[in-house]
């Protein structure tokens, strides 16, 4: 009898894990993974996606927001200028195109207003 084993044939106690070993160990792995990364970016509270001291972020979503009332939002060119810090006034001017397909210019006033957590858009339509 030699120490070789037969082709196919493994000595005992050289066992290879099953499948469903295999499979359990890559899912507790996926698992773990997924709970330090949701514990990576919740870290630190609740953190607001909007900076009330910068009038590019005011003018941004005034513009998002008269961006939902157009017909063609795409076709949307903006001319605005923000004033204020906290509460901004967004004014300017909107050319799109309307149903037909023709390119109106309507003017129009945002109030972004921002309380806490909780951030409010208005918009006025002048003309």
């Amino acid at each position: 009898m030699s120490d070789r084993s037969l082709p196919g044939i493994q000595p005992v106690g050289t066992r290879r894990p099953t499948s469903s070993k295999v499979v359990g160990g890559i899912a507790i792995a996926v698992l773990l993974g997924l709970i330090v990364w949701v514990a990576v970016n919740s870290a630190g509270g609740s953190k607001s996606e909007y900076d009330a001291n910068n009038p590019a972020e005011a003018t941004a979503q005034c513009e998002a927001r008269i961006e939902r009332l157009l017909k063609a939002p795409d076709t949307a060119k903006f001319d605005s200028s923000a004033t204020g810090s906290g509460t901004w006034t967004v004014s300017g001017s909107v050319d799109s195109e309307n149903g037909f397909g023709a390119r109106l210019r309507s003017e129009y006033q945002c109030t972004v207003v921002v309380q806490g957590e909780k951030l409010t858009t208005t918009v006025d339509f002048l003309r």
